[in-house]
Formats: structure tokens, C-alpha cells, sequence
């Protein structure tokens, strides 16, 4: 909550008043605070950049194993140009870390957030299919290996 706040895209004194007066869903879930501030957050991202900053979470939760997470290295798999994963992600700052270094991880802070994108019923339209994320990747990763990058 307190990134959220300390957003610089945004006034603190109006992140502050809508976490306050966020309202939980009236359903007794362990997480129904947590989930309506990241609801808001997720709320708060333009629509036309939604599904993209979805996908890159998607990569984030579902291929970590594989340590595909440096900032360079997605910005290379989705097809970014430098620069454009930060600016794309600039709503997510109190969920996700973007370095400043192109070799470094981007992480995500809380641990609750891929229990969150991938339990419907906790995010509803936020849902991160895991069946649809996984194909959207294996096409990245195809296009990533034929422009030569070899995966």
C-alpha cells in the first residue's frame, strides 16, 4: 500500500483517499482488503495497455523458472524498445520493481499477486489464464527464436 501512495505518477493525498476508501468484496476472504487495493491498481491502467501488462506478469509468474525476467531480456521477447516495459508498467510500481539496469530482474514484490491473477474468483477481469498466457508465450518465444536470439 505504501508504493502505491508513494506513486510519482501520481498526487499521494489521492492515492491515499482512495486506498481509504476502498471497500472490500462483502464475501469473508482472508484477502478481500488486499484484493480490492490490487483491483484498484489493476483498475488503474489504461485500457489498451491492460492485456499487454498482463502478459508480462504472465511471464513473470508462469516461466520463472526459466529466469526469463531481466528487464532487457522481455523488453527483447515482447518486442519492446528499450525503455517501453518501464513505461508500460508505470502503473504497477507498487506491485512490480523495474530496474534501472537492463540486466537486472524485474520482480514482484508480493508474493500474494500471481495467487491473486490466477484464482478468478479473487481477480475477475484481471483473470491470467494460465492455458492462454502459456500458448501467448510459447508464440513470443518462437518469434524471439527466429529473429535470431536463440532461446
Amino acid at each position: 500500500m505504501i508504493r502505491y501512495v508513494e506513486s510519482r505518477r501520481h498526487r499521494p493525498e489521492d492515492r491515499l483517499k482512495t486506498v481509504l476508501e476502498l471497500k472490500p468484496s462483502q464475501t469473508e476472504t482472508p484477502f478481500a482488503a488486499l484484493d480490492a487495493l490490487y483491483f484498484q491498481i489493476f483498475s488503474s491502467v489504461d485500457n489498451d495497455q491492460i492485456n499487454d501488462v498482463l502478459k508480462v506478469l504472465g511471464a513473470l509468474i508462469l516461466i520463472k523458472d526459466y529466469k526469463i525476467d531481466g528487464l532487457g531480456l522481455l523488453e527483447e521477447l515482447f518486442e519492446y524498445r528499450y525503455g517501453q516495459l518501464e513505461a508500460l508498467m508505470g502503473d504497477m510500481v507498487a506491485l512490480v520493481h523495474i530496474p534501472a539496469n537492463q540486466w537486472l530482474p524485474v520482480k514482484i514484490y508480493h508474493a500474494s499477486l500471481p495467487d491473486f491473477l490466477l484464482d478468478p474468483s479473487r481477480s475477475r477481469n484481471f483473470f491470467l489464464d494460465p492455458p492462454r498466457a502459456y500458448a501467448h508465450l510459447a508464440l513470443q518465444c518462437l518469434r524471439f527464436d527466429r529473429a535470431g536470439w536463440g532461446m
